[in-house]
């Protein structure tokens, strides 16, 4: 078996780069993709110098149509399901969901990470019309009223402190979650109203949210929306 000079996990713009890297360095290298990036969902990548508003599968089209040009550089869509490391020689044996396995003087782990959400129905929407990076996607929701969600007092306060910056109309949907009173006084100082009722579901058709729902009956309608979701490391596959 042909042992690599490295094996890249993660098809993302950090597997990608690294890969292209590698491969102008003339190393031996396979990356795997098992196409879950974490931007699938999003409509458009912004902040990305000459690819301002490029869709992400194009982007990754252009990124692996770059590394043809590389001939030791091999692309397989596959789910890496362990690694295993060799004490005595230092390398690693990869197997994969193909029944595959290859060998690897070093790895690189580009996998991300994972966003969770406690609403389940976030889903549905995240990405088209609920987003959580205003860096991403707060040029597009300049100066629309706008709703917060977030839960932990710390993300709340982070969060609306950053989005003032594009929207000052802005109400903070804390699913049931009182604030201190120096978070309440902290909010009220840029009139920025707070609801703690709980939320019942978000409501919309075709990944567009159109109202929340609460469980009180009451109803919250704004333009644009933004959560934070509690991010994690990926799952161990070691």
């Amino acid at each position: 078996m042909n042992v690599l000079d490295c094996i890249i996990i993660g098809g993302g713009p950090s597997g990608l780069s690294a890969s292209l890297t590698l491969g102008r360095a003339r190393r031996n290298i396979t990356l795997f993709d098992d196409g879950t990036n974490r931007n699938r969902v999003t409509q458009a990548s912004h902040g990305f110098i000459t690819r301002d508003g490029i869709k992400p599968q194009a982007f990754k089209e252009i990124a692996l149509k770059e590394l043809e040009n590389y001939p030791s550089v091999s692309y397989f869509t596959a789910t890496v399901t362990e690694i295993i490391k060799d004490i005595g020689n230092e390398r690693f044996t990869v197997k994969t969901s193909t029944s595959q396995e290859f060998v690897s003087e070093k790895i690189i782990l580009a996998t991300g990470i994972q966003e969770i959400f406690t609403i389940p129905s976030i889903r549905k929407f995240y990405g088209k019309s609920l987003f959580s990076c205003p860096y991403c996607d707060g040029w597009e929701q300049k100066d629309k009223p706008l709703v917060v969600i977030a839960e932990k007092e710390e993300h709340v306060l982070h969060l609306t402190k950053l989005i003032y910056n594009w929207s000052q109309d802005l109400v903070v949907l804390t699913n049931g979650v009182q604030l201190s009173k120096e978070g309440k006084i902290e909010l009220q100082k840029h009139n920025i109203k707070i609801i703690s009722e709980k939320i019942k579901d978000l409501i919309g058709n075709d990944g567009y949210l159109q109202k929340i729902e609460f469980e009180t009956g009451a109803n919250n309608y704004k333009i644009g929306w933004i959560c934070c979701p509690i991010l994690l490391s990926p799952k161990s596959i070691c």
